[in-house]
């Protein structure tokens, strides 16, 4: 799998369940699908697994444990849904909702990257201009490299660990860190947390609609929804209430990770025998606000680090002409 998921691999991923979700809702069998998107697909990590896949399928294997053997570039959200989708004989409407996610997501990471590269380049400018002194006024070609390269090998160093931070599935004490961390920072926090939830609620729905005993589906679900958080407080709450004989809509209310909103509405699904109803409606309020958030962090992101390029060039090039007028001043007065 590859390290950065660049908007090319999100959107192969996306395409391929989306092509999924419309052959099978055509009545086509799930091994003559994946006959047909192997020979289909554009050449890639994506079209390559197809076939192993289909051999999987083949040996009696589930689509999901076919998927998880192949090593199909598959994360743990997608494997929860999937193996709902198969006990729910909803399979089809669970690729589509992964193709439409991950099509979001790809827009997403396209619109940050391209409102990022401006800022970039001007990091570039002012890191081979800020050292230029050492060339122009020493002729040091050595001292400029090494000054030039003591900013960028870090830059670059703490880039690309930040874009596996954010890419990459973690063990559970790093995931906390990192949950703690992103909480902390304005819109992408709350916009991380909404996305969670919005997991959560599609994860409960698909699995409970599978049939799946409710608490054992809170329990996959909050796994599912990639949030460390909601996952803790599952796993206690969940053994609270087996022993007390409590459904889930009476503790909901009472844990903090839970907005009003969601434990309310759930609440009355619960009680009302819509649960399905209002999973959904979560579902799509979480993810709309989600990514109107993150949207909103994309565009201001940028523009606070531009922002900050912009100072910091500005002190560099005033560090420069007062150096310059300094040496000049110096060889005046001699």
């Amino acid at each position: 799998m590859a390290l950065v998921a660049t908007p090319r691999k999100l959107l192969e991923k996306s395409d391929f369940y989306h092509q999924f979700s419309v052959l099978l809702q055509s009545g086509i069998p799930l091994l003559e699908s994946l006959d047909t998107l192997r020979r289909s697909l554009p050449a890639g990590e994506i079209a390559s697994r197809v076939q192993p896949v289909s051999e999987g399928i083949g040996r009696g294997l589930s689509l999901t444990e076919s998927l998880l053997q192949s090593r199909f570039p598959i994360a743990s959200f997608d494997t929860a849904l999937l193996a709902a989708g198969e006990r729910s004989g909803r399979l089809d409407e669970c690729l589509r909702l992964l193709g439409e996610f991950y099509r979001t997501r790809a827009e997403l990471t396209r619109k940050v990257w391209t409102e990022c590269t401006y800022p970039l380049l001007v990091v570039h400018v002012a890191v081979f201009l800020a050292p230029i002194t050492t060339l122009v006024l020493k002729g040091d070609v050595a001292g400029y490299l090494a000054a030039v390269c003591l900013v960028l090998v870090p830059f670059y160093a703490v880039l690309l660990g930040l874009v596996w931070i954010l890419q990459t599935e973690h063990q559970d004490g790093m995931r906390r860190i990192l949950e703690r961390v992103f909480s902390s920072i304005p819109l992408l926090g709350a916009a991380r947390a909404d996305l969670a939830l919005s997991r959560l609620a599609l994860g409960l729905e698909a699995l409970l609609n599978a049939g799946v005993p409710v608490f054992e589906a809170w329990r996959v679900a909050s796994i599912a929804s990639g949030s460390f958080r909601l996952r803790q407080s599952a796993l206690i709450w969940i053994e609270r209430a087996e022993e007390r004989g409590l459904s889930p809509g009476e503790l909901l209310p009472k844990e903090p990770v839970y907005p009003e909103l969601f434990s309310g509405l759930y609440r009355t699904g619960e009680m009302s025998g819509s649960l399905d109803n209002s999973l959904r409606r979560l579902y799509a309020h979480y993810l709309e606000e989600g990514m109107r958030k993150m949207k909103l962090a994309a565009d201001w992101g940028p523009k606070l680090l531009y922002f900050g390029i912009a100072l910091w060039v500005a002190f560099r090039v005033v560090s420069f002409y007062s150096t310059m007028f300094g040496n000049y001043q110096k060889v005046l007065d001699q």
